[in-house]
Order: structure tokens, then sequence, then C-alpha cells
């Protein structure tokens, strides 16, 4: 996921809200990419569901969606897997109102850095106490490839993306909402599965809303 940023942890109960954003203010147009409010919601509600709380008065629920790739599918397997895709959708009940976003996020290696930094800091302690000359090589080396390591997790932080695609569900009441999506979670096994849902928990949900809000976010961050 995205890089958490101090700006999401200082978030009060959980609940985010973009700041409102005038685009008729010519001051405020080189901020256009921070403040946009993309998913016109006003946070997140108090329940173990987390739904968001929208604009309009309707509640929604934000989940990743996986898919299966076709490319090195046998034709008729694909065919299967796209009918099985207009099948789901044509089984949800008439007038649900569904959304879909699909972003792109630099690679985050920050867990994956911290472990590496970790285990450079006990070799190098271990060199620092061994009078062993065949030892003092062998840690040397270790610490050759732990740096080219770490090197390499830099780069792809710098250089590589990640794809997400989130769908967004609507309901008039939250009953209608757990009701939908219930519909939702069935629908999408049948045949193939074509697709794939996965529950955010709030956190993740926090996460996805700011990055969805600020995609040059995470560039911001990375040129402090």
């Amino acid at each position: 996921m995205p890089l958490v940023s101090e700006n999401i942890k200082k978030i009060q109960n959980k609940i985010f809200e973009p700041k409102p954003f005038d685009f008729k203010d010519p001051k405020k147009a080189q901020k256009a990419f921070t403040n946009l409010d993309f998913v016109g919601y006003k946070g997140l509600t108090r329940d173990i569901h987390s739904y968001l709380a929208m604009k309009n008065g309707w509640f929604a629920q934000l989940v990743l969606m996986r898919g299966h790739g076709v490319k090195n599918l046998t034709s008729g397997l694909s065919n299967e897997l796209v009918k099985d895709a207009g099948d789901f959708f044509k089984s949800l009940p008439q007038g649900t109102n569904i959304s879909f976003f699909a972003y792109s996020f630099r690679v985050n290696t920050q867990s994956q850095q911290a472990d590496w930094q970790r285990t450079k800091q006990r070799v190098e302690e271990e060199l620092k106490h061994t009078n062993d000359e065949r030892k003092i090589r062998q840690l040397k080396r270790r610490l050759v490839m732990i740096n080219d390591e770490l090197r390499m997790q830099k780069r792809a932080e710098k250089h590589l993306w990640n794809r997400e695609y989130l769908m967004e569900v609507f309901g008039r009441t939250k009953g209608a909402l757990e009701n939908t999506m219930k519909t939702v979670k069935t629908s999408s096994e049948h045949g193939t599965g074509p697709f794939k849902f996965d529950e955010l928990n709030t956190e993740q949900k926090v996460q996805r809303l700011y990055t969805l809000n600020n995609p040059a976010g995470y560039l911001a961050e990375k040129d402090q």
C-alpha cells in the first residue's frame, strides 16, 4: 500500500474529510491535485463496517477488487470468464449503484528496508567484536550484499509502480447497503469467480481515501 504519511496519522477518530477546493481561485491552481474530492464522502461511520457516509445522504462500502488475467488463458476459458463477469453484473439487484476506481502508486519498500537495516546493524555489531580474519571477510561480504539489497529497494520505490482497483457500492441506508454487499459477495463466487473482493479495515480505507484524494501526496513526501 501507499506510504502512510504524518497527515494520515493526524486523522482524528479515523475520519478523513478533504478540504474544499475552489477551482475558480487561480492562486490555488497548483494545489488542484492535492485537494480534489473524487469520492464525495463526509467521513466513515462509527460502526464495525466503517461505511463511507456520502454527502448526498447515502452510504457506500469500499472494497479492494481483484480479477483474473486472461492473457495466458485459452480462448474457451477467457470467453467463459468474460461471460461470468457479465452474469455477475446481471445478478445484482436492479438499481444497484457501483463505481470503480483505478489508480497507480509507487511501490513501498519501507518495511523491507527497515528489516535490512536491522540486519545490517547486527552484522556491523558482530564485525566490531570479532578478530577472526575468516569471519571478518565473511561479514564484510555480507555487508556488501545487504547494501546492494538496500539500493535495490530504494530504486524500486523510485521507479516501480503498483496498480490497484477499488469498487464502491452504494445504498440508501446501512441496511440496504449490507444486503447489497451480501449479494455482491455471493454473486462473485458463481462460475469462474471472475472477481475477488477483499474487505478493507478502517485504517486501510483511510489510507486509500487519502491516496485517491491526494494522488501526488507520495511524491511530495519523497521530495521532502
